[in-house]
């Protein structure tokens, strides 16, 4: 026979309410089967208690923390509404958009020199660059239009880049000027220098070659036009030859290679070549110049 059990139930046989321990005497004049379920009710209701006292602790829990914490690993939604934490917005970062550099007339070069836009340098790399767009636009039309030299006109802008890289990087000072040292951190791009290899004007050579061969032979000066590509090409041809002339005092005073300028010189002969394939491709005719005749031999 177990100890005594816990007292305060209820026995129904004999209407006997324990207020102590019972003994194994006073157990043994009752009915044993009605002990053995006031045992069973005991420990059922230490079992109901115990378990809502479990479940008071875990809604406890679950309001303090988030779903994600380990107390919530199935992220059941929680049904104990909880305080909104107000949320701090970030501080305002005013960032300025517009930089306004050179808003006195003033520009960098890559090797990090200051000096004035309307400087010689940047009279050559802005000529190289507008050569760059007409090229790339000139480039754009020949794509519509299914021409076979597109990939050529991209090589070129990405040689006309890196002259323009070439002349930033030339170690020039204006001559009517003092001489100017870096005032700012060169740039990466000013480890390129100022050379430039022969092989590019020998590239532009073969390509000449190679559309020349169904072109007729040039016996009148050829007015620009013949269809929307080929004037295009004619005004990069202009733009080239102005770059020529903006590049050659640089080298001429040793400040730049010199095959930079032997480059656009035969590429303004190239963009010629081909804006007579572009004419002949589009199907347009293309104009000559031919002299009109003087009033007084048509008397």
């Amino acid at each position: 026979m177990p100890e005594p059990l816990i007292a305060g139930a209820t026995v129904n046989k004999g209407q006997l309410k324990q207020t102590k321990f019972c003994s194994q005497e006073t157990v043994s004049k009752y009915d044993f089967t009605a002990f053995l379920t006031l045992q069973e009710m005991d420990v059922a209701r230490r079992a109901l208690r115990k378990s809502l006292l479990t479940q008071v602790s875990e809604i406890i829990s679950f309001s303090r923390y988030s779903s994600n914490t380990p107390n919530n690993p199935k992220n059941e939604p929680s049904t104990v509404k909880e305080k909104p934490v107000p949320v701090q917005a970030p501080p305002q970062v005013h960032k300025e958009r517009v930089p306004r550099i050179g808003d006195d007339g003033f520009a960098v070069t890559l090797m990090g020199a200051v000096k004035p836009k309307d400087d010689q340098i940047f009279h050559a790399m802005g000529s190289c660059d507008e050569l760059c767009s007409f090229v790339g636009l000139a480039r754009e039309y020949a794509h519509d239009n299914n021409h076979t030299y597109v990939e050529y006109l991209k090589r070129i802008q990405t040689l006309l880049i890196d002259i323009s890289v070439a002349i930033s990087n030339c170690n020039y000072n204006s001559p009517n000027s003092p001489p100017v040292s870096p005032t700012v951190s060169p740039s990466p791009l000013s480890i390129k220098g100022t050379s430039f290899s022969k092989r590019h004007a020998a590239e532009l050579e073969e390509w000449i070659e190679e559309y020349s061969e169904s072109l007729p032979p040039v016996e009148h000066f050829v007015i620009p036009g013949g269809g929307q590509v080929c004037a295009v090409l004619h005004v990069a041809l202009s733009i080239c030859r102005r770059a020529e002339r903006k590049v050659l005092p640089l080298v001429r005073d040793g400040n730049l290679d010199p095959e930079v300028l032997v480059y656009l010189n035969r590429l303004a002969e190239f963009l010629f070549v081909i804006s007579r394939v572009a004419s002949q491709a589009d199907g347009a005719i293309e104009s000559v110049y031919t002299p009109k005749p003087s009033p007084s031999s048509s008397s």
